[in-house]
């Protein structure tokens, strides 16, 4: 028989002043046969079982998989009471040469050939109470109260306002839903509203960057988001691939916004197709929060 390594106890130290529940109290997750998934100011955070070992062979496999590259520190932390493995590597996002991004990565063994992964993720920095009070959650077992179960997305808290969606509305990952035909939405919650500017022009990068979009058009202009006049960047795209493989549509109309909603700082990108040349008449989802207010602003 396989022996057990992992004992799920922890001496939980406090954090400065913040408690735990604090600092994860806008944090969303969902689960999957197992599998885990938060996110929580920028930060994405997943769980999962690898069949490895904690050697050289079983570490180059998680590496390989993740794609854990730039690597900047590896290490056993000896705050743990268990036998670990930490890899710390940085990230970079293409255009944005003044951002550097992190990822911290625990290999924790279950058995002689399996494990947990936890993988830290940040575009935007990194806050270590963040990291501390999320790896505090997973070892006393407290992450239940931050997961749903189902992706069927009846209904959303955005930002302290209850949505109802109904169901045809499903979760992309935490705090990303899209509902069939009414669009898509995702949003982060920060502390500061330079954190939330900061990781909007990051999302607007990844877009420009990935490939998988042409820009047609950009342009800001004057909405109304959740009661409260923004200014919104609109980028249209035209998605590279045929009508035929993407439904008969391939143009997409995003929108970027920043804003301070109900004393928190958000980063929204909203999005849905466009199905008739120039007509931007937002779907049901988008007008949930958001409404066009004049035509465009600036170029």
């Amino acid at each position: 028989m396989s022996k057990i390594r992992i004992c799920f106890l922890l001496l939980l130290i406090p954090l400065m002043g913040y408690s735990q529940k604090d600092i994860l109290s806008d944090m969303q997750g969902l689960s999957l046969k197992g599998d885990m998934i938060f996110e929580l100011e920028g930060y994405i955070m997943t769980i999962q079982k690898e069949k490895a070992s904690l050697d050289k062979k079983g570490i180059q496999k998680i590496k390989k998989k993740y794609n854990l590259e730039n690597i900047e520190r590896e290490y056993s932390d000896k705050n743990i009471k268990w036998e670990n493995w930490v890899i710390e590597s940085s990230t970079t996002v293409k255009g944005l040469p003044e951002v550097k991004g992190f990822q911290r990565c625990y290999l924790l063994p279950e058995t002689d050939n399996r494990m947990m992964v936890v993988l830290l993720q940040s575009a935007n920095g990194r806050d270590t109470l963040v990291e501390k009070a999320f790896m505090d959650a997973v070892f006393s077992r407290q992450l239940a109260q931050y997961t749903m179960d189902s992706w069927v997305a009846e209904k959303i808290d955005f930002a302290g306002r209850e949505i109802m969606l109904g169901d045809v509305c499903q979760w992309v990952s935490p705090q990303n839903v899209h509902c069939a035909s009414f669009g898509q939405m995702g949003w982060s919650v920060f502390k500061t509203q330079k954190e939330a500017e900061l990781n909007t022009l990051i999302q607007i990068a990844n877009n420009n960057n990935s490939g998988r979009y042409k820009i047609m058009n950009e342009e800001n202009l004057n909405v109304i988001f959740e009661g409260v006049p923004t200014l919104a960047k609109r980028i249209t795209y035209k998605i590279n691939t045929s009508k035929l493989l993407s439904g008969g549509r391939n143009v997409l109309a995003v929108y970027y916004i920043t804003q301070k909603v109900r004393g928190k700082y958000l980063s929204c990108v909203l999005t849905h197709y466009v199905e008739v040349k120039d007509n931007y008449s937002l779907p049901l989802l988008l007008k949930e929060v958001m409404s066009i207010k004049t035509e465009a602003a600036s170029s």
